[in-house]
């Protein structure tokens, strides 16, 4: 019998569990950003033309007590979007 070798370590090729869950945390946090932006935009949003920034719309919308568009349009455009 000869000697025994000793197993020589594999170099993982796959990152980090700390490098993985920075990402999903911070894409988690993107994703609930996007989520609630959608969930403040004024109910008449997309039926005329619009040219100002999405967050002023928001803003204008907020200051005048707009109606909101509702949760299931939410949903709907989020579910669209998480696909991409």
């Amino acid at each position: 019998m000869g000697a025994e070798e000793k197993p020589v370590p594999v170099k993982s090729s796959s990152p980090r569990l700390s490098v993985m869950a920075e990402k999903f945390i911070y894409a988690d946090t993107v994703a609930g950003e996007f989520f609630d932006l959608l969930a403040s935009l004024p109910a008449t949003h997309g039926k005329g033309k619009t040219v100002l920034p999405l967050r002023m719309v928001i803003a204008q919308a907020k200051e005048q007590g707009l109606e909101t568009v509702s949760g299931k349009t939410v949903k709907n455009h989020f579910s669209r979007m998480s696909s991409l």
